[in-house]
């Protein structure tokens, strides 16, 4: 079965400066974005999913990410994306089930991103 569902949201990320490397958090493996903008997506993707199916009741969690597409575009002088953008697929795993996203981030132009995500068809 085939089948897209579109997220409701799509929301502006303007990341900051980078934390001190002796208080940044643990990140997740398999993914380009920083802490924030990992913090931003792990939080709408368990909201969203949670919509998606509000039957389980159990708590959701990210068990893995994998960028599928490079990013691609032109880049500011300090390495970050001015435009373009690169897409992961993050599985989250819902009551026992593994459900696949697929995340694209997209610059902002002025050193942000937009997140934008749907349901992976790859599973």
């Amino acid at each position: 079965m085939v089948f897209w569902l579109t997220a409701i949201f799509f929301s502006a990320i303007l990341v900051g400066e980078s934390v001190a490397q002796s208080k940044t958090p643990k990140t997740l493996p398999g993914t380009m974005a920083d802490y924030l903008l990992q913090e931003e997506v792990v939080r709408q993707l368990i909201m969203g999913d949670t919509v998606a199916d509000p039957s389980c009741n159990r708590f959701r969690r990210v068990v893995r990410t994998e960028v599928t597409e490079l990013p691609r575009g032109q880049f500011f002088p300090d390495g970050r994306l001015r435009s373009g953008g690169w897409d992961e697929r993050w599985t989250l795993e819902r009551c026992g089930a593994e459900i696949p996203y697929l995340v694209k981030f997209i610059a902002d132009g002025k050193g942000g991103t937009f997140i934008k995500f749907s349901v992976s068809l790859k599973r």
